[in-house]
């Protein structure tokens, strides 16, 4: 099955440069976050011979990208520390334990940025930044563009500055609280009762949360969506205000765990019954419109077991 997710931008740039860094530079993949869900810094973890590698992909990064201080997200310098606080202190963690087997407390990591479009001011002071930060984190460094299976090295570096004789756990990280906005609070079932009843959406809803709890599953309320949860899972994804009078109920579907859990009544998307859309929403991979009471009627009847 091919998610959405495969043809979202940035995914398109780890799948094409993973498979070229094995390919050319024998890199052994240990870790990727092929539905970026963004639990750990970095998108894919792995070695080449022992040495460790951590690679974050960009579709584009500009200069507001590069420092904490200067960043309203994730900066490229933040993701750095964090994943390398990680291997540091050892936390419990995806790519930590992905790398367990190869990490020591002398280890040097090699820290790999891979994206599309780097702009002339981004290169300029991710360059100061590295040479700066390689040097008090410890840790070597590439920069790739990478566009339509063409490779380009920006920054390299090459154990030019890393002390062997100094333990990773010594060497001070900051923990880097957010520069982002205050978030907005968690949606809840008046609020997003009201939003689908402005639109005539509010019976599709109440359909799904009845099927819900019938089956003693739970929906969570996240800032602009609803996880709808089957044994601990999220199988659906619901996003109140995507949602319209004109193409419906907008949701998000994990198949491999609806597949799972319909008892084969259902084998592929085309079974849902509804009109998938090309927009990326969240994680979950495969994204449509729920149109009316009846779509939604029969994707619950092919769930129930």
């Amino acid at each position: 099955m091919i998610s959405d997710n495969e043809v979202h931008q940035e995914s398109k740039i780890a799948s094409g440069f993973t498979k070229w860094f094995e390919a050319n530079r024998n890199y052994v993949e240990l870790y990727d976050d092929t539905d970026t869900t963004g639990g750990d810094p970095f998108d894919s973890a792995g070695i080449i011979g022992e040495k460790i590698y951590l690679i974050e992909f960009k579709t584009i990064i500009s200069k507001s990208m590069i420092l904490y201080k200067n960043s309203k997200g994730s900066s490229i310098e933040k993701k750095i520390g964090q994943v390398l606080n990680q291997l540091y202190q050892k936390e419990d963690s995806n790519i930590y334990n992905s790398l367990i087997s190869y990490y020591d407390d002398r280890s040097i990591p090699n820290i790999v940025i891979v994206a599309k479009r780097i702009s002339i001011e981004a290169q300029k002071l991710m360059k100061s930044m590295f040479e700066a930060r390689s040097i008090d984190w410890r840790f070597n460094y590439i920069v790739f563009t990478w566009n339509d299976e063409k490779v380009n090295i920006i920054l390299e570096n090459k154990n030019k500055n890393c002390s062997k004789s100094l333990l990773n756990h010594h060497i001070k990280i900051p923990r880097f609280p957010s520069t982002a906005p205050k978030r907005n609070p968690r949606l809840n079932k008046k609020t997003v009762i009201q939003i689908l009843d402005e639109i005539g959406k509010i019976e599709e809803f109440n359909l799904l949360s009845e099927f819900i709890s019938s089956v003693k599953g739970n929906l969570r309320f996240n800032v602009s969506s609803v996880n709808v949860e089957l044994n601990g899972e999220v199988l659906f994804g619901i996003w109140p205000f995507h949602s319209d009078t004109i193409h419906g109920l907008r949701m998000t579907f994990h198949m491999e765990r609806i597949i799972k859990n319909s008892n084969n009544k259902i084998s592929s998307f085309n079974d849902l019954g509804i009109t998938r859309s090309k927009e990326k929403l969240g994680y979950l991979g495969y994204n449509g419109f729920v149109n009316n009471i009846a779509e939604m009627k029969l994707l619950i009847h092919r769930m129930k077991t």
